[in-house]
């Protein structure tokens, strides 16, 4: 229930009125398993294209909560807000690709949604790091011929016999639910049988527990104490946990300068996400000097995995300095990912263009799109150009 419990957050924030009222109200009968105030309020939001509402109506059916299961629907619900760019859309349709065997949809998806950040999507992709063994994958062929109960007996048997692939995946189907009921505590149990193999996913995985709240109390020293271990085995996405608890002070001091330290050292690994982060901790000059050159270069490399924010940074900066060739180059991939904020900032660059009669539908167009999403900007603009019109 933790990522419905998010999109509705998401979606409260997004709307005010009679219409945070209603979600307000849904999300609270949730909470006490009523499904039908939700169902009413979010199917014409769904409709209107609005991500968070695609997804939680998504995990509506695949879990059969107010509705009949039906795993074709939540498919359609999640590709829907997948495609707009919402990571646990993302990394939830990634694990049932990764279920079905569409292992390579399953890794672009799960790419996309760890480049945002998506906790579980990095975990999950981790497990696609290696070929697993012939018998682990014996296993996950039964799982994709729709036995559950038969892959998890198999990935079982191994798992008591010290497989850490098998474990890990017992762990996973657990914790997203895929072919099992979802359980945190039975999850959280088997990432500690691999926890004393002194795995690194494993660690890095029951951190994030910790971190969100997941089945546990939130608790951010745990948190720590997991992803200490996992980033001295050299786990990108602990080392890159740890700058986040210093840079926001979760659990510890705020320390800009050790925020820098780890999340260098993610970046350095490749992480998109920690590449975005180090580069902007570089522009604003928090733990050190100002360094906008190597901002850039750690927001390019970001920005070139199609992290959305990276894309964003480089457009806008691009943007205040007039190259608007440069800036529409980032913004468009940013726009094309639904950011509303790229939207309205790409629209904008075609009002300072040579040729801004010819763009006019595009203006528009982006406006719109951002608009709809509760850009408050884009909504004035709109307004402005429907007056001077």
């Amino acid at each position: 229930m933790e990522p419905i419990r998010q999109a509705f957050a998401q979606l409260i924030a997004a709307h005010d009125g009679e219409l945070r009222q209603q979600l307000q109200h849904a999300a609270a009968a949730c909470a006490q398993q009523d499904f039908a105030p939700a169902h009413t309020v979010l199917v014409p939001l769904a409709a209107a294209g609005e991500a968070q509402a695609q997804f939680i109506l998504g995990a509506f059916y695949l879990y059969a909560q107010g509705v009949a299961q039906d795993v074709h629907q939540a498919m359609a619900y999640w590709q829907q807000a997948a495609a707009q760019g919402m990571a646990l859309a993302q990394t939830s349709l990634g694990a049932l690709y990764a279920a079905q065997g569409r292992d390579d949809e399953a890794r672009g998806l799960l790419a996309q949604a760890a480049a945002q950040g998506e906790g579980y999507a990095a975990s999950t992709l981790q497990m696609f790091g290696a070929q697993p063994s012939a018998a682990v994958q014996r296993a996950i062929r039964i799982l994709r011929e729709g036995d559950a109960d038969g892959a998890r007996r198999k990935l079982e048997a191994l798992a008591r016999e010290g497989n850490v692939e098998a474990i890990r995946y017992l762990a996973v189907m657990f914790q997203r639910g895929i072919g099992v009921a979802q359980d945190y505590a039975i999850a959280r149990e088997w990432w500690g049988v691999a926890l004393a193999l002194q795995d690194d996913v494993a660690q890095y995985a029951m951190g994030e527990l910790y971190f969100n709240g997941d089945g546990v109390t939130r608790d951010y020293a745990q948190a720590r104490h997991y992803w200490e271990q996992a980033a001295a085995q050299g786990n990108s996405e602990a080392q890159r946990g740890l700058g986040v608890l210093f840079r926001d002070g979760h659990g510890v001091a705020q320390d800009y300068a050790e925020a820098r330290r780890w999340l260098a050292q993610a970046a350095e690994q490749g992480l998109a996400v920690a590449q975005y982060e180090f580069g902007a901790l570089l522009q604003a000059g928090f733990g050190g000097a100002v360094d906008e050159a190597a901002a850039q270069h750690w927001w390019r490399l970001a920005a070139l995995q199609g992290h959305v924010d990276a894309q964003l940074a480089l457009g806008s900066l691009l943007l205040q300095r007039q190259d608007f060739t440069g800036a529409r180059e980032w913004l468009q991939q940013a726009a094309a990912q639904n950011d509303a904020h790229a939207q309205y900032l790409l629209g904008l660059s075609y009002v300072f263009a040579d040729d801004v009669e010819e763009h006019l539908d595009d203006i528009h167009t982006l406006w719109h799109r951002a608009a709809a999403q509760g850009h408050e900007k884009a909504q004035e603009a709109l307004r402005k150009l429907h007056r001077e019109s």
